[in-house]
C-alpha cells in the first residue's frame, strides 16, 4: 500500500497539483457490546476505530526561464497532512450484517502543516518540492508514530464514553462487553 501512496505522491510533485495521496489506514481496532434492555431484548453493537492519515502536497511558482525574461526560480512547497482517528458505530443483526449509525461517527484530528524554506542560499532560490522531500517524509513518519502512540488511549477512553452514553437510556439495564 505504502508503493502505491508513494506513486500518487510523486506524480503529485510533477504535475504540479494538489492531490491528496488518499488516507492510509495506520491501525484499526474492533471491540462488541451486547445491550440489554428492561424488556429482555439485546442488541449487538460493533464499535469500529481507524487510525488514518493522508497528505496533500502542492508547488507554487515555477522553475527560472531566463529567455522568457524570468529568471528567478521561485517554486516553493506547501504539503499538509490529517492525521485522524474515526470511530463508527454499528448494530449488528442477528444474521451478522451491520448498519452504521452515522449520528454516532467521531473523528479524533490531528492536522500537521509545513512548507519548503522561503529561500536556500545554495542555489539562490526557495526550496520546491523535490529540495523538501526528506523533511516531508520526515513529517509523514512523525505523523504515523503520533497516530500509533495515541491509539490506544483514545480508542479505550472513547469505548468507556460510549457505554457511558449507552447507560444514559432509561430502557437499558446491563451492557457488556463480548
Amino acid at each position: 500500500m505504502r508503493k502505491a501512496n508513494y506513486a500518487v505522491y510523486i506524480v503529485t510533485i510533477f504535475l504540479g497539483l494538489s492531490l491528496p495521496i488518499g488516507a492510509e489506514v495506520v491501525q484499526a481496532k474492533e471491540r462488541f457490546l451486547t445491550v440489554k434492555f428492561k424488556d429482555g431484548y439485546t442488541e449487538r453493537y460493533k464499535v469500529k476505530w481507524q487510525a488514518l492519515r493522508d497528505m496533500t502536497v502542492q508547488e507554487h511558482g515555477g522553475p527560472a526561464k531566463p529567455l522568457e525574461g524570468k529568471f528567478v526560480d521561485d517554486r516553493r512547497c506547501e504539503w499538509n497532512i490529517n492525521a485522524r482517528i474515526e470511530r463508527r458505530f454499528y448494530l449488528v443483526a442477528r444474521n451478522g450484517e451491520t448498519f452504521a449509525k452515522e449520528e454516532a461517527f467521531r473523528s479524533y484530528n490531528s492536522d500537521f502543516q509545513n512548507q519548503g524554506s522561503s529561500f536556500l542560499l545554495i542555489g539562490l532560490r526557495s526550496e520546491n518540492c523535490n529540495d523538501a522531500a526528506s523533511r516531508r517524509q520526515s513529517d509523514w513518519n512523525n505523523t504515523q508514530t503520533k497516530l500509533l502512540n495515541a491509539f490506544g488511549g483514545i480508542t479505550n477512553a472513547d469505548f468507556d464514553n460510549v457505554k457511558a452514553e449507552m447507560k444514559k437510556d432509561a430502557q437499558v439495564v446491563e451492557i457488556s462487553e463480548k
